[in-house]
Parts: C-alpha cells; structure tokens; sequence
C-alpha cells in the first residue's frame, strides 16, 4: 500500500500491483500506513478499466 485518502466513509487506497498502481475503495476503512500490506479483491463488474494509450474508458 502506498497512501490513502480517508474520505469520511470510505477510504481510497492506492497501492502497487504489477509496475502500475492501483485505486480501490475501502468501505468501512480502518487506519493503515504507507508500507502495509493489504488484501484486496477485484470485482470486475465495479471496475473502471481506461486505454493507457488514448485514456478512453474500455467499457462500452
């Protein structure tokens, strides 16, 4: 995990995966640090894929 940014009641956590980094939502956020390791899922019906050629969102 790199950084949150608490946001009343979720928490953006922003972390490294695979050379690029990753945005997920926490709902019912807890206190981490820079430097934790963290568990995450993905729900491929919640993501928000974009080109990293053009920006545009995949989604159709």
């Amino acid at each position: 995990m790199i950084a949150t940014e608490p946001l009343g009641n979720e928490t953006l956590v922003f972390a490294e995966f695979n050379g690029g980094v990753w945005v997920s939502r926490m709902v019912n956020p807890k206190q981490l640090e820079a430097g934790d390791r963290v568990k995450m899922s993905l729900d491929l019906s919640q993501a928000h894929p974009f080109s990293a050629d053009t920006g545009r969102t995949l989604r159709g």
